[in-house]
């Protein structure tokens, strides 16, 4: 057993699986020194390299030279500050130019098996960090489960999840959609242990989202995998049932964003009410202005056919429109 253990260690690419550790970090001095180590290693190691500007490295080095010549277009240079963002943006395609040609290189110099190996540690590892960082949130909420545990600050309960950066030390979010991807890598591959391991991470992150994505892929794959149904299903209802058990929370709040949109949507669609005809006659213009507090009392102009008498009591004579 230990012997079996040592060769498939040993079996991995090492340097290649710290190179992924190092630019899949949030931190971009890590990324630099990462790239910049690996990428002399390789020199040292005198690793053939190619025809270098091919497939994608063409876009990533030339989306800063369109996004150059964009920003001196509008003259944006003249925004103050302007040029630190513009040289970090221009460092982040040529990292991602870098990353993708030193992948590139080891996947085609290296073999198929050994590479294998590298990404699973890689996962391997991930799920180590995730459930190192699941213990320490049960130490401090001082909850045997936290995605069950509700507090006033929403710490934990439905927020569990995204504390679970793994090893990328990024957004949770990053963290399931990285997982989301590598499970229908290792389905594709047929390791499915691998595969399922990937998917209990990526449901732990809850994000809903993510889940969403993953049970249409899953149901997408069940259809076009006529050969690994079987497994495809076995991850659907291990899907579903985990996602469940883990956060039964986060279903009542996608109950209650569904029941809202759909509240919404009657009120949008519901017709509005049939506004009466208002006549405009000297009444109704002063019973509106006597609502609105400035009535003033309607004089009409035309004399009226018949006149009152005088009252019997008048002392002096009777004018219409005094009395």
């Amino acid at each position: 057993m230990n012997n079996r253990f040592l060769q498939y260690f040993r079996m991995a690419n090492w340097p290649f699986l710290i190179f992924l550790v190092g630019v899949t970090s949030i931190k971009l001095q890590v990324k630099i020194i990462f790239i910049a180590a690996y990428l002399v290693f390789l020199l040292v190691k005198k690793v053939p390299f190619g025809r270098i500007f091919e497939g994608p490295v063409k876009f990533y080095v030339l989306m800063p030279v369109v996004g150059l010549l964009a920003a001196l277009l509008h003259r944006s240079f003249a925004v103050p500050g302007y040029w630190f963002g513009n040289l970090t943006s221009i460092a982040i395609w040529l990292m991602c130019a870098c990353s993708f040609l030193l992948i590139r290189v080891t996947l085609s110099n290296t073999p198929r098996e050994k590479t294998q190996r590298s990404i699973e540690l890689f996962f391997i590892l991930n799920a180590l960090f995730c459930l190192f960082q699941l213990a320490q949130m049960i130490i401090v909420s001082k909850h045997i489960f936290p995605y069950w545990y509700t507090e006033l600050d929403n710490i934990y309960g439905v927020s569990t999840g995204d504390h679970l950066h793994g090893i990328f030390m990024d957004n949770s979010t990053v963290n399931a959609a990285i997982c989301l991807m590598s499970v229908f890598y290792f389905l594709f591959v047929r390791r499915y242990a691998f595969a399922y391991l990937s998917m209990v991470i990526c449901l732990l992150c809850t994000s809903n989202l993510t889940v969403f994505i993953l049970l249409s892929c899953i149901f997408l794959a069940f259809i076009l995998f006529g050969s690994q149904r079987k497994q495809v299903f076995a991850a659907g209802v291990l899907c579903v049932g985990l996602y469940l058990f883990i956060s039964p929370s986060n279903i009542n709040y996608v109950e209650r964003v569904l029941a809202k949109v759909k509240v919404q949507s009657k009120n949008k669609d519901a017709a509005p009410l049939a506004q009466v005809p208002v006549k405009d006659t000297a009444m109704q213009d002063s019973l509106v202005t006597a609502i609105a507090g400035t009535h003033k009392p309607v004089i009409q102009n035309e004399e009226p056919k018949e006149k009152l008498p005088p009252p019997s009591n008048a002392t002096q004579p009777y004018v219409y429109g005094n009395a």
